[in-house]
């Protein structure tokens, strides 16, 4: 039966619980002479798995903001962005946060040149089993998220591990917001102070749980936890990190394996769907024999009825009969407004042009009665409202005029003199 430990990780400490909660080890110094009373100390247990709890006073967390672009503009923009904080020996981890509407792109990097670089060396070399590294300020929302329901969306928990240290946490709904050891009353009122630029009713929205006695000054109703140990019970049972930390050789490993399942995963969903289209073949294929059948039946009728007649040319003067019926009616109504727009005795028919194509097209030549160019032009306009009153829907448009000068001209002609002539074109959808 495996032993399990939490090895939690502080600025200036390492201390070792075992499942009761207690501290059984606490070692201070140089990271080879802790590590290695550490590991001098779990050698003596014949299977051993821990979690490594790492809370520093250093922000590891960083949280970017993703803007508005297209999938794959995006999808592009983050693989650049992880590629950033990634190098060859460095520890990463990201994650996707959405929230009101706005994506987040969580990240830890842990540089080579970092104290805590070694600590994961010797934690990934350690022989273990089903152990894992959470960065406790951003993993202890999950404890908070496991308390009752909250009242508002800001949330801050105070928490120690020791009796000599009290850090606290804020959150705003899933984000992680601030993270520090609690020092005094006005330490921690200026943090507020400072988060309330950019969010405004913070102050009065705050929720406030602790597990220690020590935030009894704040002048908020604060939310008292039972136990003083619970964050590390909610340690012990968790399973697996929101974050779970690799170095670049290993996201290489998972990138391959990821994309060998995703390739398994993707002939299986086409074999399915293949699979799914033949049974559904198989059941439609007895309704499509039957209307065949009824089909065939209803073929040799017909060739019996029709005899030696020529089927083809019986099909195209369907096929011209169908298109004349449906102009029929249309016509008959276009030539009715043509006889009532040429009603007007100063006005004859000289020539008319129909066109089927998108639309009708009715090209109309006509003459008008000679006279004074101010009289022409005024039974000209009239003409030009009477079309476009008679055919409200179309598109009229004067392709020739009677005359080309002002209204004070007089025309002139003799009785040999053609009239005054007007081309004008309807369009009609």
């Amino acid at each position: 039966m495996k032993i399990k430990f939490l090895l939690l990780l502080s600025d200036n400490k390492a201390i070792l619980y075992n499942q009761a909660y207690e501290n059984i080890l606490l070692c201070e110094g140089k990271f080879e002479e802790t590590k290695e009373r550490i590991s001098s100390f779990l050698r003596d247990f014949p299977k051993v798995s821990f979690h490594l709890l790492i809370d520093l006073k250093a922000n590891f967390i960083h949280e970017d903001r993703l803007p508005h672009l297209y999938p794959w503009d995006l999808a592009r923009y983050i693989f650049h962005k992880k590629n950033e904080g990634r190098s060859k020996n460095s520890f990463f981890a990201s994650s996707l946060l959405k929230q009101n509407k706005i994506s987040y792109l969580r990240w830890i990097h842990v540089p080579q040149n970092d104290p805590l670089h070694p600590w994961l060396l010797w934690f990934e070399a350690f022989p273990k089993s089903g152990g894992n590294v959470f960065f406790v300020p951003f993993e202890i929302r999950g404890f908070l998220k496991k308390q009752q329901s909250p009242l508002s969306p800001y949330q801050v928990l105070f928490y120690s591990f020791s009796p000599q240290t009290l850090s606290y946490v804020i959150f705003e709904k899933k984000r992680l917001l601030l993270a520090r050891l609690f020092h005094s009353k006005d330490d921690f009122q200026a943090a507020l102070h400072f988060l309330s630029r950019k969010f405004p009713d913070i102050h009065e929205k705050l929720q406030i749980y602790s597990v220690n006695s020590k935030t009894d000054f704040l002048n908020s109703p604060v939310i008292k936890l039972n136990e003083h140990d619970c964050p590390l019970q909610y340690f012990f049972s968790q399973k697996k990190p929101s974050l779970k930390i690799q170095r670049r050789f290993y996201l290489s490993q998972n990138l391959i394996r990821t994309s060998i399942l995703t390739f398994i995963a993707a002939l299986t969903l086409m074999n399915g769907i293949l699979l799914y289209q033949a049974y559904d073949y198989k059941n439609k294929l007895p309704e499509v024999e039957a209307r065949s059948k009824t089909l065939k039946l209803h073929i040799e009728t017909l060739k019996k009825d029709l005899g030696e007649q020529d089927i083809l040319f019986l099909q195209k003067a369907i096929n011209a009969y169908s298109f004349l019926k449906s102009k029929n009616a249309f016509s008959f109504k276009v030539f009715e407004n043509l006889e009532f727009l040429l009603k007007n005795k100063h006005l004859r028919l000289e020539g008319l042009s129909l066109k089927y194509e998108n639309g009708l097209e009715i090209i109309l030549d006509i003459s008008m009665e000679q006279g004074t160019a101010q009289k022409i032009l005024k039974d000209f306009d009239h003409l030009i409202r009477s079309c476009k009153t008679t055919f409200p829907q179309g598109q009229v448009d004067v392709l020739e005029a009677p005359l080309n000068s002002g209204p004070l001209e007089t025309f002139k002609s003799s009785l040999i003199s053609p009239l005054p002539l007007v081309k004008i074109r309807i369009l009609l959808p």
